[in-house]
């Protein structure tokens, strides 16, 4: 075991280790050194910005002072030029004008030259120039000034020639005087020439030494530039670490698992909220403190051991089962890096105790499956079965690794397997509780019918987690049911030799019975011609009894017809009214015969019908005849109202009420099946073969109608038969009786 004896006081007790953000942080001063180092970088700009804008803008004055001195030369030495030669002309003209007067005017002339000069010069150069050029600008006055005097008193000695002989030549451009008045004008020009370049070379020095300036400034600025970027990007390497040290405890915060961080000398440096949980105790009690100190009971659990040896060897270590002597369980998970360890304790405890009970449980199930009387089956999500209990087992005769996934499908027989796939794919992907029925073989050979159902099972979160089922063997069922359906086509068979019987004798006997009742109608009139009045009640006997069995074979032929699904109908539009004066003058005799009044009621007007008349008349009839034979002395009424149902369409009411026996509930109960009477005593009363009622119900429900009756005993019945107004071909094509065609 690697377990450190703990020291006697803890050397950092009571220090938190856990990196705590400077106040202003790394990042907050970084960024506030690169805020001054630019504001440091602008002033520096700025300085240097406006001492060479000084320099440019003396460069820019002395510029334009060049320009204007050039300028000013340029008229300075246009109008000395002129001056001269207007006073080299001057004297030329005194020289060579005979007159005294004349050469008088041309030497003032050229004094006034002279004195013109030398206001120009006084006023556009002596005054600006420095003191080489003012010297020389002087010079050239004074020889100026001297050379016009001496051309003066040269002009003034000719004046013996009094104009009588031609004056010398002056060579202007050859003459000592003028070449001297020249030289003085040329070296006036060669000091402003000089003065020009010296303020020329002034002015390249400027703007070399604003260059340099402006190369200097701008080297400076890329280094300030430099050290700022630089710090700038220190501050935010700063900032990112700062913000990452942040989120890392935020991480560390919000990790649900107990977390803590020891270093090599088993100090704790680090205890996330998950830990005070798990281990109820605070923070600020347990950093800076020895892990055995801090936590004592672990020293008597495999966890410190472990703890030891992920620090000695740096491997990591799970520990998926450490239980406390407090009844916790954790699920220990060790990460050693280079300066100690970090632990994530996940409290397993009630998981531990829901796996319990869980492996409880499904021990339960499975006792409880493979005793049951069923087969029992079990499947993932994924549709592989993954159990099956003991009947089931043995039942295939095979093992549960060989059942297993898709294995019990190879004992299905060949012509249900695709039904049985397709049924429990379409189950699995909806998660539906399915029922199926398909063949199983026996572990004897023979393929056994099952009944098979299945219902979703799901975990405690709601998700699906497949199938749970059992099987039922339903051998013997399918063989019962096959025997009832062989059962049902005998009888159906013998039903329909019934009928046809019945409509062959009823066709061979109605046509004697014609034949009785045409003759006895003949003998009835022959006797009464010939005064036999004896022999006419025993003819009337003979017609009367024709004519009921007629009706009965009638009756027999229709039944019959229906029964066979021959009974066809004959639609058409007819007048209601006209129909039941018919019905009841045909019935008038019968009433009369009990003794019964006859009553017609219109609740409303009847109108047209679209039906099959002889149905109706025939329903009509069966309906009154039936109220006329079982009343005596009474009132039998007929009441025809037109309505409409909810859907919108018309039918007609028929309602046949009587005064007469009435009947109770269980004589109602037998009253529609054919055949058959409301009792025996009314069979050996009354007659009749039991048709009448069951055909009529027939007629209406062909027609998309019904019959109800109504009735108690002693106080009459009611009959009441309702028929669309507009009856369609087939009534079964329609949702609600009466639908128009």
């Amino acid at each position: 075991m690697f377990l450190p004896t703990p020291a006697k006081k803890d050397r950092t007790a009571g220090q938190n280790p856990e990196r705590k953000p400077s106040s202003p942080s790394l990042w907050f001063r970084g960024r506030r050194l690169s805020t001054i180092l630019f504001l440091l970088i602008c002033l520096a700009v700025l300085r240097i910005s406006l001492y060479v804008a000084g320099d440019l803008t003396g460069v820019l004055g002395d510029v334009r002072q060049m320009h204007a001195d050039s300028m000013a030369r340029a008229s300075l030495f246009g109008q000395l030029e002129a001056q001269t030669r207007e006073a080299y002309y001057s004297i030329q003209q005194a020289f060579a004008a005979a007159d005294p007067l004349l050469r008088s005017r041309f030497i003032a002339q050229s004094r006034r030259s002279g004195e013109v000069a030398t206001r120009i010069f006084h006023a556009h150069i002596t005054n600006r120039l420095p003191k080489a050029e003012k010297d020389a600008a002087e010079h050239f006055m004074r020889t100026f000034r001297s050379c016009v005097t001496a051309k003066s008193a040269e002009v003034a000695a000719l004046a013996g020639y009094g104009g009588k002989a031609a004056a010398p030549t002056i060579d202007y451009a050859g003459d000592a005087v003028f070449q001297e008045v020249q030289n003085a004008l040329d070296a006036v020009r060669q000091s402003y020439e000089d003065l020009a370049r010296q303020r020329a070379a002034n002015i390249e020095k400027v703007l070399r030494h604003s260059l340099m300036q402006l190369g200097g400034l701008l080297l400076v600025v890329l280094l300030l530039s430099a050290f700022a970027i630089r710090m700038v990007e220190k501050g935010r390497l700063l900032g990112a670490v700062e913000k990452s040290e942040t989120r890392l405890r935020e991480v560390i915060e919000s990790i649900s698992e107990g977390t803590f961080v020891i270093d090599r000398q088993w100090i704790l440096t680090v205890w996330n909220a998950a830990a005070e949980r798990s281990f109820a105790r605070k923070r600020e009690g347990v950093i800076g403190r020895h892990l055995l100190v801090a936590l004592p009971e672990i020293a008597t659990t495999p966890l410190a051991s472990e703890i030891g040896t992920a620090l000695y060897s740096g491997s990591p270590r799970v520990l998926p089962d450490i239980r406390m002597a407090t009844g916790e369980v954790f699920e220990v998970r060790l990460f050693p890096f280079e300066k100690g360890v970090t632990v994530f304790i996940n409290d397993i405890t009630e998981r531990k105790r829901a796996m319990d009970a869980a492996r409880e449980s499904e021990e339960r199930f499975r006792v409880m499956a493979d005793t049951a009387p069923v087969l029992v089956w079990v499947s993932g999500k994924d549709g592989r079965m993954t159990f099956f209990n003991r009947p089931w087992l043995e039942f295939t005769g095979r093992g549960l690794q060989e059942e297993q996934g898709d294995g019990w499908l190879e004992r299905v027989h060949p012509d249900d397997l695709g039904r049985t796939q397709d049924t429990y794919r379409a189950a699995f992907s909806t998660h539906d509780t399915f029922r199926l029925e398909f063949r199983l073989q026996r572990a004897d050979g023979e393929h056994r019918w099952l009944l098979n159902t299945g219902v979703p099972r799901y975990t405690a979160d709601g998700s699906f987690a497949g199938y749970v089922g059992s099987a039922v063997d339903i051998t013997s069922h399918k063989q019962a049911e096959r025997e009832l359906v062989r059962a049902k086509e005998v009888a159906e068979q013998a039903n329909q030799t019934k009928s046809t019987f019945l409509a062959i004798i009823s066709h061979e006997l109605k046509t004697p019975l014609t034949a009785i009742i045409g003759y006895s109608e003949l003998i009835q009139e022959e006797a009464q011609a010939r005064g036999w009045g004896e022999l006419i009640p025993d003819l009337r006997k003979i017609d009367g009894g024709g004519r009921n069995l007629l009706s009965i074979i009638n009756d027999i032929l229709d039944f019959s017809k229906i029964e066979a699904g021959k009974m066809n109908l004959h639609l058409e539009r007819f007048t209601l009214a006209q129909l039941i004066e018919d019905v009841f003058t045909t019935t008038e005799p019968l009433a009369r015969t009990h003794g019964n009044r006859l009553e017609l009621e219109y609740s409303a007007p009847p109108g047209i019908m679209f039906a099959d008349q002889a149905k109706v008349r025939q329903v009509l009839l069966n309906l009154l005849s039936n109220a006329c034979k079982f009343t005596q002395n009474g009132s039998i009424r007929l009441i025809i109202g037109r309505h409409a149902n909810s859907d919108g369409w018309d039918y007609i009411e028929f309602k046949v009420k009587d005064t007469g026996i009435g009947m109770n509930s269980d004589e109602i109960g037998k009253l529609f099946t054919p055949f058959t009477q409301a009792d025996a005593s009314t069979t050996r009363r009354y007659g009749g073969t039991g048709l009448g009622l069951a055909i009529t119900r027939r007629f209406c429900r062909m027609m998309g109608g019904d019959i109800e009756v109504e009735s108690s005993p002693g106080r009459g019945t009611c009959f009441t038969a309702r028929i669309p107004a507009e009856v369609v071909a087939d009534p079964l094509a329609v949702n609600t009786p009466g639908a128009k065609p």
